[in-house]
């Protein structure tokens, strides 16, 4: 604590101070509410309270009040610090209260008559959220938004536990499979939730602007068997090598040094081999290998080796027990691997506007640059737009870089950071010191909607910027409304990650109330992109404090309980985040292997954190067994 404050808070209250200064309060929360008139007013009737109440919260925030807050607390009074629900109500308690302490004091004649009660604001917030995710399940308040993985189509098996593990909304994310996946997935979630006997929400996650890297071209059609070494190149164990008749695509694929690697043959291979036979070939290197067969089955084949081994489509091989040549065959069709750009902390990137093929940098014989690696972006209001010295985050922010210089041909880059990295084709880019002048809905966006609208109880759109593209959007569903594609009123959950859209929070929320149900979606990787991860915490704060104002819906996104859904086991971390994340009306998860068990915890989780923290105010029960219930003297 300060020096100033210690001697602030010993100095006696000035109780008249003080009431004025919580009069000048209100009378500019009023005033706020005023210049919001015109947009209050086209709210339907049951939000003008909650829109009323956001215009008070903002003008709350418009300044510091923590000298405020630090003299109500010494009168043992509300601090402000919890009033974000019911801003007028607070207050103009708070001033009748002060009142009583100074002689002729004045006050408005509609004190305690303006705003939501702690009551009301409390029946509203339920209200919408119910509205946009369903009434609450297993004994907790907090819904649970999960995303369907592509299995969700085929298997609805998979989709009943995820609805019997408590899911209240399923998220289908629309940058992913197609229509008819994404038709099959809404299928099994209404009969899964008849099932279940409740009700499910759907939302679907637009993709809208496509801000990506482009292609690459195809990698080498090869694979790589390489044993396990220790530091000085020494062989600690054989590596094995499945050799298969028909694997699937998934299977060939690069695997970590020492991994058995999987590799497809022709020919009646499997019908001869035995155990300890040799497989002889030369790699696609000219290197002479011989592989031990370690274990033979219906189909496949396992061989051992100590040596790497480069195995490419055609290339002959023997079967020899001894010095007999027993059969032969050739390596099968393998897949081209992914290609990639490698970059290092003060390479030169260009961005290249289009759909071209991108490429690695390339250098004559004595070092010196050719080319600079360089791939395309297919969005060409990014080259209009970017300017020298912004930022440039790549895939996720794992890579950084300064624009250097703008030109007709493209962007060029500076790269910042990491130290090296190797960039893919169709990963996500961030402009962090950028506005993009796209529309939130695109055109890919509407035919999206227009094959599943149907089905869907929420739409996320996804990169809103402004009030305009809510108003697209609403617009969008409402024709489908009137078409009878929609047969039930559709509602918007705004995903807030970009810094645009958070300097347009108070006018993208009161157009979202226009037209209910509505939530706010808090998309914390973008968001940290664009704002830089050592703003996130702040930014989550503030947005559930606004999300609370306006009495709308809070979705907590992006790697809540990750490690536990993709791992099988969380971090303590991630524990911490989850219990966090209760503040919101709705936590979202991810993907996984382990997802219906991630949820069952968290569910018991959530049950303990609602009995001890209401929102932001914590409930005092009487100590757990994890806490002593009396002093250790």
């Amino acid at each position: 604590m300060s020096e100033d404050q210690n001697a602030a808070d010993s100095q006696p209250v000035k109780t008249r101070e003080l009431l004025d200064s919580l009069l000048r309060l209100r009378g500019v929360a009023l005033e706020v509410e005023q210049e919001l008139e015109p947009l209050l007013a086209e709210l339907p009737p049951s939000l003008r309270l909650s829109g009323a109440n956001l215009a008070h919260y903002f003008a709350l925030r418009k300044r510091d009040l923590r000298a405020v807050q630090r003299q109500l607390s010494l009168l043992g009074l509300s601090s402000l610090g919890r009033a974000e629900p019911h801003v007028l109500a607070t207050i103009d308690a708070i001033i009748g209260l002060i009142a009583e302490q100074v002689d002729g004091a004045e006050l408005p004649d509609d004190l305690g008559r303006r705003g939501p009660t702690k009551e009301q604001a409390n029946d509203l917030l339920a209200e919408h959220n119910e509205a946009a995710f369903g009434p609450p399940v297993a004994g907790r308040t907090t819904r649970l938004m999960v995303t369907l993985p592509t299995e969700a189509a085929s298997e609805p098996g998979l989709v009943e536990r995820l609805v019997a593990s408590g899911m209240s909304v399923a998220r289908i994310n629309a940058a992913h499979d197609d229509a008819e996946t994404w038709r099959a997935m809404v299928k099994n979630v209404r009969e899964a939730a008849q099932q279940a006997g409740r009700p499910v929400k759907v939302a679907l996650d637009l993709p809208g602007p496509k801000l990506r890297t482009g292609p690459l071209p195809p990698g080498a059609e090869a694979l790589q068997a390489r044993p396990l070494a220790d530091g000085y190149g020494r062989v600690l164990y054989a590596v094995r090598v499945r050799f298969e008749s028909s694997p699937s695509e998934e299977e060939l694929v690069e695997v970590p040094r020492g991994d058995t690697v999987v590799v497809p043959v022709t020919g009646p291979l499997f019908d001869v081999v035995a155990l300890d036979d040799q497989i002889v070939l030369r790699d696609a290197r000219g290197k002479k290998r011989r592989l031990r067969v370690v274990a033979v089955r219906d189909g496949v084949c396992e061989a051992a080796v100590n040596e790497t081994v480069f195995f490419a489509p055609g290339l002959p091989l023997e079967v020899r027990r001894g010095d007999e040549k027993i059969d032969a065959g050739e390596i099968g069709s393998i897949p081209p691997r992914p290609s990639v750009i490698d970059v290092r902390r003060g390479d030169r990137l260009d961005l290249q506007p289009g759909t071209e093929l991108g490429g690695q940098a390339l250098r004559a014989p004595d070092g010196s640059l050719l080319r600079p690696a360089h791939i395309s972006v297919d969005l060409p209001e990014l080259f209009t737009s970017v300017e020298p010295g912004h930022r440039v985050m790549l895939d996720d922010g794992s890579i950084e870089g300064v624009v250097e210089e703008v030109t007709p041909d493209g962007v060029s880059l500076h790269i910042t950071r990491p130290d090296a990295a190797t960039l893919e084709p169709e990963v996500g880019i961030n402009l962090p010191d950028t506005i993009l002048p796209v529309a939130g809905l695109t055109d890919d966006d509407r035919s999206i909607l227009a094959e599943t609208v149907d089905g869907l109880d929420l739409v996320a759109m996804s990169f809103v910027a402004t009030a305009d593209d809510v108003v697209q959007l609403h617009d969008e569903l409402e024709a489908h409304r009137k078409s009878g594609r929609a047969s039930r009123d559709i509602g918007v959950v705004l995903k807030i990650e970009r810094k645009v859209a958070v300097d347009n929070l108070v006018p993208l929320l009161l157009e979202a109330m226009r037209r209910p149900p509505m939530a706010l979606m808090i998309a914390r990787g973008d968001l940290a992109m664009e704002l830089g991860l050592e703003w996130l915490a702040d930014l989550e704060v503030e947005l559930v404090w606004f999300g609370a104002a306006a009495h709308v819906p809070v979705v907590m996104a992006t790697q809540v309980l990750e490690s536990y859904a993709q791992l099988g086991l969380p971090t303590r971390a991630e524990i911490t985040d989850a219990a966090w994340a209760a503040r919101a009306e709705c936590i979202m998860l991810d993907k996984g292997d382990f997802v219906p068990d991630a949820m069952e915890f968290l569910s018991a989780l959530l049950r303990r954190m609602e009995a001890r923290v209401e929102k932001r105010t914590p409930m005092l029960l009487e100590l757990s067994d994890a806490l002593p219930r009396t002093p250790r003297i």
